[in-house]
């Protein structure tokens, strides 16, 4: 399971864990049942505390993306993906209002915005492309 870690990305890096193995699972690379790595191996795999891989674990089994049995480890559960992606779906759209209230306050026009958005979204798309 390729996951990254930024130092300077300005989020906890339980947090960085926690987006990607959800986002792996919304799109489907990470089918129900898959077993993840142990807490331990993924901590030493990605040189970070156990500490902080068992807390990514334990907000993904919270929040219903995986289930985890002593002894057995944690495999990615067998939820609805449906919901899952609306749950993405209200993030992004929270993201967007954020987004747009501060447009509004530096005064940027709508179309403005949706010429960044756009550039934002193909720079995504080479950058994916390219990191694959």
């Amino acid at each position: 399971m390729d996951l990254v870690i930024s130092t300077s990305a300005g989020k906890p890096i339980y947090e960085q864990l926690k987006e990607q193995i959800k986002d792996k699972i919304i799109s489907g690379e990470l089918e129900p049942g898959y077993a993840l790595p142990s807490m331990r191996d993924l901590a030493k795999e990605l040189k970070v505390s156990l500490i902080t891989t068992k807390r990514a674990y334990q907000d993904l089994e919270a929040e219903g993306f995986i289930v985890s049995a002593v002894g057995r480890g944690s495999f990615v559960s067998s939820t609805d993906i449906r919901l899952l992606s609306e749950y993405k779906l209200k993030e992004m759209e929270d993201n967007l209002r954020r987004a747009a209230r501060q447009a509004k306050l530096c005064k940027v026009g709508l179309e403005e915005l949706q010429e960044v958005l756009s550039m934002i979204y193909k720079e995504d798309e080479r950058w994916r492309r390219g990191s694959r």
